[in-house]
């Protein structure tokens, strides 16, 4: 949305058009997780491994929402 200011004179001959609000979409957003590398292995010897992500739509905290990977267990050279 933009907004331009122009003399009160030339305003008389525009036309007045209403402003509409816009038609709401459902949707729906898929990430994939393919692959991760260079975890730190915590464990000594390998690491469980699963990613969490936060997807925020509105900007409201209490519209958050998180979703979490299925975990990779026991990698051994930090890739899942």
């Amino acid at each position: 949305m933009f907004t331009e200011v122009i003399p009160a004179d030339d305003a008389k001959h525009i036309d007045v058009s209403k402003i509409q609000t816009l038609k709401r979409e459902k949707y729906e957003i898929r990430l994939i997780i393919w692959e991760t590398k260079e975890v730190p292995l915590t464990n000594g010897d390998s690491v469980d491994i699963y990613v969490r992500v936060t997807f925020d739509p509105t900007g409201w905290a209490e519209d958050e929402v998180v979703k979490c990977t299925d975990t990779h267990l026991h990698s051994t050279d930090g890739r899942g």
